[in-house]
């Protein structure tokens, strides 16, 4: 009987201890990416476009592929609040409200794995805001020129996060719940093969 329980209890410790076997990608040339954040009042739309000088010049990332997936580590895009202009500084410091950014100075973006079949691509990514975090899987559009370019739109709701734009013209003007991020993500990489 003791025998046995060795047995269970050593298997056990290799399953649980048996870890993918993941690569090492240094991603360069961020900064040519494209993200903006576009929403609607009850009167008109908005939208807060993102600069990608904030982002960092390089990022080392750790990724293992198994057929059809692609699993990530350390695969974390940290967008700076006083990045984004959405076209004057009223808009600005309300977006940043919105953002509650004195507390939480940074939205961040985190690639858990992406899943590849009949040619579509969907991704699984948690978004951090506001001391909120939530998953989402989305269709991403994946495009070779001298970078590679992973495009696509996150939908979501501003309620998800707990957040609520501040209300103009006693309470006349309001944001929509739902906002879309539009991203253009364009990087460099070692090839994956």
């Amino acid at each position: 009987m003791r025998n046995i329980v060795y047995t269970v209890v050593i298997l056990l410790s290799a399953i649980l201890n048996a870890q993918e076997d993941y690569s090492s990608i240094t991603i360069t040339n961020l900064n040519n990416s494209n993200l903006v954040i576009k929403g609607r009042t009850n009167i008109c739309g908005f939208k807060c476009e993102f600069d990608a000088d904030y982002l960092k010049e390089n990022q080392e990332i750790l990724v293992s592929k198994n057929e059809t997936v692609l699993n990530f580590k350390n695969a974390v895009l940290v967008l700076d609040t006083n990045g984004f202009d959405c076209g004057n500084k009223q808009m600005n410091r309300d977006f940043n409200a919105l953002l509650k950014a004195d507390s939480y100075p940074e939205i961040i973006l985190e690639l858990k794995n992406v899943e590849t079949s009949n040619y579509t691509v969907i991704a699984a990514a948690i978004i951090h805001i506001a001391g909120k975090t939530h998953l989402y899987k989305l269709p991403v559009i994946k495009t070779q020129t001298a970078e590679t370019h992973f495009t696509g739109v996150l939908k979501l709701l501003l309620s998800d996060f707990d957040l609520e734009f501040p209300k103009k013209l006693f309470g006349m003007i309001e944001v929509k719940d739902a906002i879309e991020i539009h991203f253009d993500i364009a990087a460099r990489y070692e090839n994956l093969e």
